[in-house]
């Protein structure tokens, strides 16, 4: 909608949201975790949604396998990410998760 600042906070609200709610190794905080790495990554802070964004990756492994949706869709932001940063010889890799 054109409000990264808005978008941020919200993104931040639903992970704490879900950090209150669920057992701190639930799939659910993972997925969002991905969510608000993308975000940041796009918003000029890739360094820090790349960490956010490999954590959440293996934890979504863990707790739902590399096929599940929340998985794959870790994997592709991941994969957007770094075709962005110029990294291609990781991006095939990537992709071939999602």
């Amino acid at each position: 909608l054109g409000q990264p600042a808005a978008a941020d906070s919200a993104l931040r609200r639903s992970l704490a949201l879900r950090r209150t709610y669920f057992p701190p190794d639930h799939w659910a905080i993972a997925s969002a975790e991905g969510v608000l790495g993308d975000h940041l990554a796009r918003r000029g802070r890739p360094a820090e949604g790349e960490r956010m964004l490999r954590a959440a990756y293996r934890k979504l492994v863990e707790t739902r396998g590399a096929d599940a949706a929340p998985t794959r869709r870790v994997a592709g932001y991941l994969a957007d990410l770094l075709a962005r940063t110029g990294r291609a010889h990781e991006v095939a890799d990537w992709r071939a998760r999602r």
